[in-house]
């Protein structure tokens, strides 16, 4: 048997913006913030899921953190978890 058959999707293979890669992590957080204000997003996100200082939240996906940090600042505590080690670091 096929490691991988050629009809089935390979998720191992890199998909969208490659973020292992420590250039284009650096340059991310100055992107992004062209066009998202991440502290409203997160009174946004507070306001709507009705997030207190008593409530945990995961964040998958995070990035290198910048949501993560503004809603670290409404909660009492916050999980940052991403796959790519350059963007938690």
């Amino acid at each position: 048997m096929n490691a991988h058959n050629p009809w089935q999707y390979n998720e191992m293979v890199q998909a969208g913006a490659d973020h292992t890669d420590l250039e284009r992590v650096g340059t991310y957080d100055e992107y992004m913030q062209k066009f998202r204000n991440y502290q409203q997003e997160a009174e946004q996100l507070t306001d709507l899921l009705s997030i207190d200082e008593t409530h945990t939240i995961i964040d998958f996906g995070c990035g290198t953190g910048a949501l993560t940090i503004e809603l670290a600042k409404k909660c009492h505590k916050v999980y940052a978890v991403d796959v790519s080690p350059p963007m938690l670091a």
